[in-house]
């Protein structure tokens, strides 16, 4: 098994969450998966929010909590108790590398946690904020959900059928916003091992939705306008979408002429090559409706798996629609060992998508119970709320 419990790249390093609900947490995950230790900080009476999200289905907790918070540990704190609070204060200045916060705009600021306090503390600190709208403008105090930012920044405008706009299936902007977070971090690590002391890392939901619409930017610029919404079929070639064969869909993105004539012949339609109508990616866009229902007649008759090894065999780009099950299950996703399963709970999560001298890091760690590591801020009091409730 490409995994490993061995000590990380960021072996040594203590990163603070204070973070809920999905891009901090997710940043922080990426540096605890690299070997930094995370002490993510929860309000007393029921922690972040992730841990009422679904059932509890794991040692007691929600499957969206354990995965985006394996690995770490957890201290609550009552930000309302400013001896708390102070606590938390010592326990950052005492040598934490790195902060990592996404709590509403403004929150870290009221009780003292933002960087500018920490920092004056802590002078070789690394401070991530991951707000909503920023730092700055009108809307930098609003609060900000994933599903929000894929139709703020025009993620939704451009996605769905012709008359029927949808949203994106997974938290695109929520990951991506964590990733960037954790990018920040990781190079303001290295400038920071290089001599220059610590400094802050911001980003935004908002910022990370419309850096997903780079190309579409471009293509507003220099054409006028950018693809409408098409479904499953894209836009700049032909044919590019999905295909209806007898037990699911196709996908086919045929980018040369060379795969076509590959493509015509492993549908058994050799004669559309000749067809004037698809001599040329243009002439195939102009006519895609025609094209599209020549394909799906030619492979309607038969299976995905069926049509996939011989689009394969000579090299068409092509890929069935999978169910998540189906892609969890395919055995290239067991070749690459993207799925782990901890050892004690049978819990099982895919793996950050990065091996590092050959190794994934690997899923040892269940995530926390509420307060379970209270100890480390010294909590000789109870000031810090219930561990559950």
């Amino acid at each position: 098994m490409n995994a490993t419990s061995a000590a990380g790249p960021l072996d040594g390093v203590r990163v603070v969450e204070l973070g809920s609900s999905l891009a901090g947490p997710f940043a922080a995950l990426i540096l605890a998966q690299l070997g930094a230790e995370v002490i993510k900080v929860e309000p007393p009476h029921g922690g972040d929010a992730t841990r009422s999200w679904g059932a509890a289905t794991v040692n007691g907790t929600t499957a969206a909590y354990e995965t985006f918070n394996r690995g770490k540990k957890s201290v609550v704190v009552n930000y309302r108790d400013a001896d708390a609070v102070a606590s938390l204060r010592r326990f950052v200045a005492a040598g934490t590398d790195v902060v990592m916060q996404n709590l509403r705009p403004g929150t870290a600021t009221s009780f003292g946690l933002d960087a500018a306090m920490l920092r004056a503390d802590n002078p070789d600190l690394i401070y991530c904020n991951l707000g909503a709208f920023g730092d700055r403008g009108p809307m930098r105090e609003l609060p900000g959900y994933d599903p929000l930012m894929q139709a703020f920044g025009g993620i939704i405008d451009t996605t769905g059928k012709a008359d029927t706009p949808s949203r994106v299936g997974v938290s695109l902007i929520d990951l991506s916003t964590g990733m960037w977070g954790a990018i920040g971090v990781l190079s303001l690590l290295f400038r920071r091992a290089n001599g220059a002391g610590g400094g802050v890392v911001d980003g935004s939901l908002f910022e990370s939705s419309l850096i997903w619409m780079s190309l579409n930017f471009g293509t507003l610029q220099s054409s006028g306008a950018v693809p409408g919404r098409g479904g499953l079929r894209g836009p700049l070639i032909a044919p590019n979408g999905g295909f209806n064969a007898s037990d699911g869909i196709v996908m086919l993105v045929v980018g040369t002429n060379q795969q076509f004539c590959a493509m015509c012949e492993a549908i058994d339609r050799p004669e559309l090559v000749n067809d004037p109508r698809f001599a040329d990616n243009s002439a195939r866009r102009d006519n895609h409706d025609a094209l599209d229902e020549a394909i799906n007649a030619a492979i309607a008759h038969a299976p995905r798996a069926y049509w996939v090894e011989r689009l394969n065999a000579r090299n068409v780009p092509c890929a069935p629609i999978h169910t998540l099950s189906e892609a969890a299950s395919h055995p290239q996703t067991e070749a690459v060992e993207m799925v782990q399963t901890h050892p004690e709970t049978g819990f099982s999560v895919f793996g950050i998508p990065l091996r590092l001298d050959g190794m994934r890091p690997a899923y040892d760690q269940a995530a926390p119970a509420l307060g379970a590591d209270n100890a480390l801020l010294d909590d000789t009091t109870g000031r810090y709320g219930a561990a559950s409730g």
